[in-house]
């Protein structure tokens, strides 16, 4: 290697250091609670500059071009610095806010767009024309030495890609004509598929997830078309046959776009827009530009298509540094989006609050999903009380290292409750509320409560059932009052568990229920209490 390619050593090892020292300090900063733990603004903010920073840097500086590069970096770490900082935002208030898939997805949009930021800026400095093989050279280079390749090892097409490339390298093209030989593969099962589907219909395409398994397919045959035509244009991996039916199948994958997207278009219209369908969106807008570029290609060149798929890529390659930016600044955030679609719904009447996903808002959609569910209590606090403490009851749990003050008021949870006949007596009120509040991950689940007086035993005392209607199932507890104070019995089935159905939930709103006298009497024999039950012997 030449002396002006080396990597500057010495400058090397002072990023590194300056990068672990960063890193303990944020690391220390959460592990012994001081600023700016507990601001989780600022630590994605300095998180990101400490590794995109350094990251960049160690990849890409060379002899001769480090402040060139290193001007492009600071410019880069900047902004993933402020994209950093509004992306924490939205994992406050700290209390309430889960931010697992928040985190997950601003790791991989910010790595992604690292590495074409990267890439592109490694172009840019060294002056060179842009153009796609060149750039292919670069991410595989930035990719290996980062170590990613690592990552992929056990997938199937990271070992082709790294055996094509290994191989090839020392003179042996098996395994390079073995990736050849699968986008030809490919090509023929993505027309065989088109073949079929006036025969079968797009019914039972979209009973097996059809948009995703479609998008999954073109993205396979668009990467496979760049791994094999990874050279310049005038690269001919094929027979001339071989290649018309290469370009053939990538000429029809524009009509994959238009059924995914008819697909999309189905389960917004049904559904709205959530996170996970603003990515499939996204990712098929790729995809279809993509395939469209590449048709455009086919139908000006015919056989010299490939001249047009560098300059597909490389504009491609631009836009989806963009979208990954984007998507983690307030321009593209899909947590809003997510949070407008379904309000709309629910104030449309197109979704019923029984139905509303309210466990969407709390674990998906952060800070935007937290205040959204803030609104809906306050919008339905008189005409849907349950909802109100449906919400507070997933901020109910303390075991999350959640305040003290989350949760429900007593008046909200009294005021959910729905009292089939008579008054709920008033002092009965405030040993449920403390009952239930106590037992906060049972109560996570429940959506509606009932309280139904009964006469057990028929004296001029009433008891009551607190019939708690949850997702799945529900439970039932016995209040008497004994002693001057309301006791609490677990109610269960005789003989058995109690079977949750529509129709025992219907029978409690009606009130509708019968007392039933025990065939046989209990016996005290010594002071024990015995009682028969009509259960036979096994």
């Amino acid at each position: 290697m030449q002396e002006g390619n080396r990597f500057p050593a010495r400058l090397l090892i002072l990023i590194s250091l300056l990068q672990g020292l960063a890193l303990l300090l944020l690391h220390q900063a959460i592990e012994l609670k001081f600023w700016p733990q507990g601001a989780p603004e600022w630590l994605f903010s300095f998180y990101s500059m400490a590794l995109v920073g350094p990251i960049m840097l160690m990849l890409g500086l060379k002899n001769g071009r480090i402040v060139a590069l290193s001007k492009w970096v600071l410019a880069f770490t900047l902004l993933a610095g402020l994209l950093g900082y509004y992306v924490g935002m939205q994992a406050t208030p700290v209390a309430h806010v889960r931010f697992d898939n928040l985190l997950s997805a601003f790791v991989f949009t910010m790595a992604l767009a690292t590495f074409k930021a990267l890439m592109y800026a490694q172009r840019l400095v060294s002056c060179e024309k842009f153009s796609y093989s060149q750039l292919f050279r670069w991410s595989w280079r930035n990719f290996f030495t980062l170590g990613l390749a690592l990552l992929f090892a056990g997938l199937s097409w990271g070992l082709l890609m790294l055996w094509a490339g290994l191989f090839e390298a020392i003179e042996i093209d098996f395994f390079a004509d073995l990736m050849k030989y699968l986008l030809v593969l490919l090509v023929l099962v993505s027309i065989l598929f088109l073949a079929a589907l006036p025969i079968s219909g797009l019914a039972p395409l979209w009973k097996s997830g059809g948009s995703h398994l479609i998008l999954w397919m073109q993205a396979l045959i668009l990467f496979s078309v760049n791994a094999v035509y990874k050279d310049e244009s005038h690269s001919r991996p094929y027979h001339l046959w071989l290649h018309r039916f290469i370009y053939f199948g990538v000429a029809l994958l524009p009509i994959y776009s238009a059924i995914s997207l008819y697909g999309l278009v189905l389960r917004i219209e049904q559904y709205g827009w959530s996170v996970g369908r603003c990515w499939a969106v996204l990712i098929w807008l790729f995809l279809a530009c993509f395939s469209m570029g590449y048709l455009w290609g086919v139908i000006r060149r015919r056989d010299n298509w490939l001249q047009q798929l560098s300059k597909v890529n490389v504009a491609m390659g631009l836009s989806l540094l963009v979208a990954m930016l984007l998507i983690n600044s307030p321009l593209l955030d899909f947590r809003k989006i997510a949070v407008a679609s379904q309000l709309e719904r629910l104030q449309q009447k197109k979704l019923l609050p029984k139905d509303f996903d309210m466990q969407y808002f709390r674990r998906y959609l952060a800070r935007p999903g937290y205040f959204a569910l803030q609104q809906v209590k306050s919008d339905y606090a008189e005409s849907n009380p349950s909802m109100v403490v449906r919400i507070n009851n997933m901020y109910s749990n303390k075991n999350e290292n959640e305040d003290e003050s989350i949760g429900f008021s007593e008046a909200e949870f009294l005021a959910a409750i729905e009292v089939v006949s008579g008054d709920m007596p008033p002092d009965l009120g405030s040993v449920m509320y403390q009952r239930e509040s106590s037992n906060s991950r049972n109560m996570q689940n429940t959506k509606r409560y009932y309280l139904l007086p009964v006469n057990l035993d028929e004296d001029t005392q009433l008891e009551y059932l607190l019939v708690g209607e949850r997702n799945s199932g529900g439970f039932v507890h016995f209040y008497h009052f004994e002693g001057g104070q309301w006791q609490q019995i677990r109610a269960t089935e005789y003989g058995g568990q109690i079977t949750f159905t529509q129709e025992f939930f219907d029978a409690i709103r009606a009130g509708k229920y019968e007392l039933l006298t025990p065939r046989w009497k209990q016996l005290n024999i010594g002071g024990q209490h015995l009682q028969i039950r009509e259960k036979p012997f096994n």
